[in-house]
């Protein structure tokens, strides 16, 4: 396992990422009856009615807030055996995050490592707590989410007769958040055997969420065969899985059916649309893949790494959006801020990986001024993922890399470093079919258009914005303030150097030193 990895997150090859969304779009037929192998793992059905386009179909394009509980100082409920809670929630919430990028969907995770949002500056533990939560719900409205899933693991005193995963719901909350319970509740009994029914309950994230929320509890910590499981790589990936098949049911059941449009002036088919796993008509869309040698279809293991336009044969997903789509020119993607802290290049990371899980060729660049909290050739965030990555000098190596080996991905971090010939490079790149993703900070601590940014995004098919949280009142934050004035533009430095703050704090700051603003 790698270090720096949490509980049960060793490194597993792209094809196992893959397969693993066929085989819960073939379980999403809903006729998996739960018989059990010699070694009493739950067995597939020899086949299924539902296809990966009806599962990617229900999830492309929806914002999903993945709230994996606790973190940092509160580890939540401990297992018989001493497993924190924090670990469990986090492992299956970044195995749920991968699989919801690889069906088209914008998974948004509260915490991707062993952190809080807590504010340490409030003045006691429960407000802590409260100001902690409704942080986690803000995320929510930032991102102008579709759903919010609380992750967590259940306990009951040492009781090992309790056992099973189950899913919350408040009713004060949302009305539709009893619809989400139910398919996830549905989808979990049916891929890991749990015999529990969703229930209401009365928590502050989930009355308080402005989206449809639910809280899943995988399974209870307190039963020591029930831990085990939890621990278990395989496990988790199931119960990521069962998620997965709960949130497309839950999408699905608001979509049209598949197929042609009617014809005009017609009426449109009547009745609701069928639920996920029913047969449907083939997608429209372009035309197939070539042929693989011997005359069948391409499968996902003959995928070529590298083709004349590296995007040809990503999968098209009708009416998909700006990710995985199969274009003609390429495409840039700009990840952006005006604060620091606000995940930019964690965002990069993920994407870089999820590119990397589909068996893309990808290359991280970063300017050689901006390295930070390492000396190796990697990019590294300020939570501690890391990636490797070539470290250059100007933006035209990346050219002159890109020429000779042909990368199908390229990502660029600490973009706003580089000179203006960056545009020039970036707009080359996706002329030339390469999927370029830009991470770079829109503005300096004075407020200040930052290098090229402004010209990067003016040619970006493709902006996301991110947010950090203001140290000072805890508001999203869009600014970087300078915690003593500085000498010159470049000034690589961490939390010692700069603060996230939103736009009220920063101007206080600024004028408290008698700094324009």
């Amino acid at each position: 396992m790698q270090r720096g990895l949490p509980l049960g997150l060793a490194p597993r090859p792209g094809r196992a990422a893959l397969v693993g969304l066929l085989v819960v779009a073939a379980l999403a037929g809903g006729m998996w009856t739960g018989t059990r192998s010699r070694a009493g793992r739950p067995e597939p059905p020899p086949e299924a009615g539902a296809s990966p386009e009806s599962v990617a179909r229900a999830l492309e394009g929806k914002v999903i807030v993945l709230d994996p509980g606790h973190g940092g100082p509160d580890g939540g409920v401990v297992g018989v055996a001493g497993t924190p809670e924090k670990e469990i929630t986090l492992a299956v919430a970044l195995r749920l995050r991968d699989l919801l990028l690889l069906a088209g969907a914008r998974p948004v995770l509260t915490r991707e490592t062993d952190t809080d949002l807590r504010d340490q500056a409030v003045p006691t533990e429960t407000t802590r707590r409260r100001q902690e939560l409704m942080a986690r719900v803000r995320l929510a409205e930032i991102h102008q989410a579709d759903v919010l899933l609380s992750i967590h693991a259940n306990a009951l005193g040492r009781n090992s007769r309790w056992q099973g995963a189950q899913v919350f719901y408040d009713p004060r909350g949302r009305p539709e958040g009893e619809r989400l319970a139910q398919a996830l509740q549905g989808a979990l009994r049916e891929l890991t055997g749990t015999t529990r029914t969703h229930r209401p309950i009365k928590q502050l994230v989930l009355e308080r969420s402005p989206v449809p929320a639910a809280n899943v509890e995988v399974g209870f910590l307190s039963n020591a065969e029930e831990e085990r499981r939890l621990r278990d790589p395989e496990y988790q990936d199931r119960l990521a899985h069962a998620i997965l098949l709960g949130l497309a049911r839950y999408f699905s059941a608001s979509l049209p059916p598949p197929g042609p449009s009617p014809p005009p002036g017609g009426p449109p088919p009547p009745g609701p649309p069928p639920p996920l796993g029913a047969p449907t008509r083939p997608l429209p869309g372009p035309a197939p893949p070539p042929a693989a040698p011997g005359g069948g279809p391409l499968g996902w293991q003959d995928w070529p790494l590298q083709v004349e336009n590296p995007l040809a044969w990503v999968p098209t997903r009708q009416g998909g959006s700006c990710m995985h789509r199969n274009i003609d020119y390429g495409w840039i993607d700009v990840i952006t801020s005006g604060s620091m802290y606000a995940g930019k290049t964690t965002e990069l990371i993920r994407r870089i990986r999820t590119f990397i899980l589909a068996r893309r060729t990808a290359v991280v660049f970063q300017p050689s001024v901006a390295r930070r909290y390492t000396e190796g050739e990697e990019v590294v965030s300020h939570d501690g993922l890391r990636l490797e990555a070539r470290y250059v000098d100007n933006p035209y190596e990346i050219l002159w890399y890109a020429e000779t080996h042909r990368p199908n991905v390229i990502g660029i971090d600490e973009a706003q470093f580089f000179d203006d010939g960056l545009v020039e490079v970036v707009q080359e790149l996706a002329n030339r079919g390469h999927y370029v993703i830009a991470a770079g900070l829109s503005m300096t601590s004075e407020g200040k258009p930052f290098g090229c940014m402004p010209q990067l995004l003016a040619i970006a098919d493709n902006i996301t914005s991110v947010y950090g949280v203001c140290v000072v009142c805890g508001e999203p934050a869009t600014k970087a303030f300078a915690l003593r004035p500085k000498t010159t533009v470049v000034e690589i430095g961490a939390d010692d150097k700069y603060e996230a703050r939103c736009r009220r704090c920063w101007l206080e700051g600024r004028r408290a030193r008698g700094e324009a603003v």
